[in-house]
């Protein structure tokens, strides 16, 4: 025994002329994908009954498909085709376009970053030759505070000997 398939649901019928054209009328009035309307509408229901929804999908994309395109002329494969190299020309000059752009943005990115380097350098040695003077500073203020101190100790020695002098000077020694 051959393993066959089994055809599911109805056997396939031809559309006739007249369910064609009640299919047509009811796109045009209902619109297309409302299939289901249209089969329920009753200027048409009576003639489209033995149709699902699915027939009248698969019909309208089969009607779609099998429009004649009408025939081009020389004049418009002429026409055409200036057209299509027209557009090529307008894609090639795009890209050129956008090519040259990128390649401007790359620089002024690059040149950018050279000078943000450039900035940062020099901050940088901005910063060191700070701190050098800062510690320089720190260095001249120890040496001060040190002078301070030694001056406070030699005026404190010469205001003892002040004393000194002053207090034997009173008493007659």
């Amino acid at each position: 025994m051959k393993n066959r398939k089994r055809k599911i649901g109805n056997p396939r019928l031809n559309w006739t002329p007249e369910e064609e054209k009640a299919f047509r009328e009811g796109v045009a009035k209902h619109g297309v994908g409302k299939w289901k309307i249209i089969l329920d509408d009753p200027q048409f229901s009576h003639i489209l009954r033995s149709r699902s929804n699915i027939d009248t999908k698969d019909k309208w994309r089969n009607m779609i498909h099998a429009t004649p395109k009408p025939k081009r002329t020389i004049e418009d494969q002429k026409m055409s085709e200036a057209e299509t190299e027209a557009e090529a020309d307008s894609e090639v000059k795009v890209q050129a376009e956008a090519e040259a752009e990128a390649e401007a943005v790359a620089e002024d990115y690059e040149s950018a970053q050279l000078e943000a380097a450039e900035r940062v350098a020099f901050l940088i040695a901005d910063a060191k030759n700070k701190e050098q003077r800062v510690a320089e500073s720190y260095k001249n203020l120890q040496k001060l505070i040190e002078m301070k101190e030694e001056t406070d100790a030699i005026l404190k020695i010469a205001q003892e000997i002040f004393d000194k002098t002053i207090h034997d000077y009173s008493n007659g020694d």
